[in-house]
């Protein structure tokens, strides 16, 4: 630590959950924090001598790393219906900056946005950096690529050749896309599509995979059929999101190519029980509760065969309020996933799928200081990150 900039935040006398590695046992100590980043990590008392601008006493407290989120749709208020078809852009982003807001406030201080009109997250991420709003760090797909008329294409590029994919994933890079969301099936929420249609053939999707890569930038595709499921599998995406009908070969295939899930389990355990009479649209529910089986033991499967599982939400779409991402969580747990892999799925895992392994998902110094403080050990029961004391995003206190 230099003398010359003192550290303008600590933690001290907390129980340090730093996810580091596996071995998760909280340990007694401190941290400091100068200018947004994690100054130092120590055991113990912190030593009396240090100079510090604000002093946060975490005694009978967990530390945690900030929260990621790998699965949002920031443009959603998670009411009946996606105000996609009556809203302007303004009003989008006016409701996403809302959105961001209540997300960073619930422990997130990640996430990935993947879609919704006019690019609305990358706007909201623009004003995040500027420090116009307050918000969670956003990594944004910018319009999602699908198949002319397939599911999304209200807020996609529509492609159908490789060569159409192609340029659509250069121009959301161009755009600050951070990541290339892709449609491998149809969907639940497009009226227009079923979760059975077609969506980005194999050439599409290897092709995507491919030009995203030359970039640095990863994928993501949406996928809820079996078909689409192998196409995205075998094109070597990033990340399969939601993963219906995932079977052990399908999995094996997974682990082989390094692909991880990101299963949403949230979309079932929350919206695909939505009572007769909900304000939901009967026909989204009445899409969504079939899945649930398969992908229940998509997920189970895939923790079976050591296959990278992330923590994603689907936040935004009806009922999956953006400050609920600890449902999620706790699916996963009720699924069988143990508290610690749930939180490395949250945290560690999450930053890697995101390419921000060197700035954020654990508790070291150097990097982005993204800290939950909590009055339960989440390592007991991951309900505990509800137990909300404090968050700090960007070494700024938060809540």
């Amino acid at each position: 630590m230099s003398t010359d900039n003192p550290p303008t935040l600590a933690i001290t006398d907390v129980s340090i959950i730093d996810c580091v590695g596996d071995e998760t046992a909280p340990r007694n100590g401190w941290v400091t924090v100068t200018d947004g980043v994690i100054d130092a990590v120590g055991e113990g008392r912190m030593p009396s001598d240090l100079t510090v601008g604000k002093v946060i006493e975490g005694r009978g407290g967990y530390l945690i790393p900030g929260l990621i989120n790998l699965h949002t749709h920031l443009f959603g208020d998670a009411g009946p219906v996606w105000p996609h078809r009556f809203s302007r852009p303004e009003e989008l982003a006016v409701i996403a900056a809302k959105n961001a807001m209540e997300t960073v406030k619930s422990g997130v201080t990640s996430v990935r946005d993947l879609g919704g009109p006019f690019r609305t997250a990358l706007t909201v991420k623009n004003l995040i950096d500027e420090g116009a709003i307050i918000g969670p760090r956003i990594t944004a797909s910018g319009d999602v690529i699908t198949i002319t008329g397939g599911h999304g294409h209200w807020m996609g590029y529509e492609a159908d050749t490789p060569d159409e994919v192609r340029k659509g994933v250069r121009t959301q890079i161009k755009a600050g896309a951070g990541v290339i969301k892709l449609m491998a099936s149809g969907g639940a929420g497009t009226a227009e599509t079923t979760t059975s249609s077609p969506g980005l053939p194999f050439d599409c999707l290897q092709a995507a995979v491919e030009e995203a890569a030359s970039f640095g930038v990863p994928t993501a595709a949406h996928a809820l059929d079996r078909n689409g499921v192998e196409n995205a599998i075998r094109a070597g995406v990033t990340t399969l999101e939601h993963g219906v009908s995932c079977d052990r070969e399908l999995v094996e295939l997974m682990r082989k190519n390094g692909v991880a899930l990101v299963s949403t389990l949230a979309v079932n355990t929350i919206l695909g029980e939505a009572p007769p009479g909900c304000c939901v649209a009967p026909w989204l529910v009445e899409r969504v509760r079939p899945l649930a089986a398969d992908r229940y033991n998509s997920f189970r499967l895939a923790m079976e065969s050591d296959v990278v599982i992330g923590a994603g939400m689907d936040s935004g779409v009806p009922l999956l309020r953006h400050d609920d991402f600890a449902s999620e969580l706790e699916a996963m747990e009720s699924l069988g996933q143990p508290p610690t892999e749930v939180l490395a799925s949250a945290t560690r895992v999450a930053a890697s799928l995101l390419g921000h392994s060197s700035t954020v998902g654990t508790i070291e110094a150097r990097k982005l200081a993204d800290l939950v403080l909590l009055e339960r050990n989440p390592l007991d029961g991951i309900e505990a990150v509800r137990s909300i004391r404090h968050v700090i995003a960007g070494g700024a206190l938060i809540v």
